[in-house]
C-alpha cells in the first residue's frame, strides 16, 4: 500500500492564522498512475516540470482537469480537518500533541486496516508541519502501530520527498487544498469532483 499525505491551513493560533487546519492523504496500489496523471496535466498546460502544481495557486481549471483524471483512478482518500478556534489551550500550545491526534484518528486507523505482513510506505512533503516543527513522524507512527497497537507485523517505511520534485505530493497538494476549501472558504466546486473517492472526511473540535 502507498500512501501520499500533505496539509493545507496551519496551526498557528494567531489573527493570522488561518480558521481550519486539514491533513488528507491518498492511498493506492499503483504510484506510478497517479504521478502519470500529474505529470500529463503539466505537459498539457505547458507547466515547466521544475515548477509546481499548488493548490493554493495554481489555476481553476488546472486543478479540476487534474482532480477529474485522479477521480477515475483506483484510490481512496482520507481527510481529517480541525476547527482551530474550539481547540482547547492546552493544545494551542501544544501543537505537535494536537497534529499526533489528528493524524492517530485518520492515518493510524487506516493502516491498521492492512492485512497481516502488508508493506506500507508513507510519502510526506518534507515541507509539512510536522517535520519543519521537529516532530518525528516516523518514530510516532511505529510507535503507535508497532507497539501500542502490536501490530509489529506490519512493515512499515517513511519517506520526506521534494514536492518540487515529487509529482505525487503535487498531486496529494491539490486534492487536500480542496478538501481544506470545503471548510474555509464554504467552496465545494473541487471536493465534489473528487468527492466519490473519499472515503473518510472526519472533523474535529467543530462547532456544534
Amino acid at each position: 500500500m502507498y500512501v501520499y499525505l500533505d496539509e493545507s491551513g496551519d496551526l498557528g493560533f494567531g489573527q493570522r492564522s488561518t480558521k481550519y487546519f486539514t491533513i488528507a492523504f491518498v492511498v493506492m496500489k499503483n504510484p506510478v498512475i497517479f504521478k502519470r496523471c500529474v505529470r500529463k496535466v503539466k505537459e498539457k498546460y505547458s507547466i515547466p516540470s521544475n515548477a509546481e502544481l499548488k493548490g493554493s495557486v495554481t489555476n481553476k481549471n488546472i486543478k479540476q482537469d487534474l482532480l477529474r483524471r485522479l477521480a477515475a483512478l483506483d484510490i481512496e482518500v482520507h481527510a481529517i480537518t480541525v476547527e482551530k478556534k474550539n481547540v482547547e489551550t492546552k493544545l494551542q500550545k501544544n501543537t505537535n500533541i494536537l497534529y499526533n491526534y489528528m493524524v492517530g484518528l485518520s492515518l493510524v486507523e487506516r493502516i491498521l486496516e492492512e492485512p497481516k505482513d502488508a508493506t506500507v510506505i508513507i510519502n510526506v512533503d518534507r515541507r509539512i508541519t510536522s517535520v519543519t516543527s521537529g516532530f518525528n513522524l516516523d518514530h510516532y507512527l511505529m510507535y503507535k502501530i508497532w507497539y501500542e497497537k502490536e501490530r509489529r507485523d506490519i512493515n512499515l517505511a517513511i519517506h520526506q520527498l521534494d514536492s518540487h520534485q515529487a509529482l505525487s505530493i503535487q498531486g496529494i497538494d491539490v486534492v487536500c487544498n480542496s478538501i481544506f476549501r470545503k471548510y474555509s472558504s464554504k467552496n465545494y466546486e473541487l471536493f465534489n469532483i473528487i468527492q466519490d473517492k473519499i472515503r473518510s472526511d472526519r472533523h474535529l473540535f467543530f462547532s456544534k
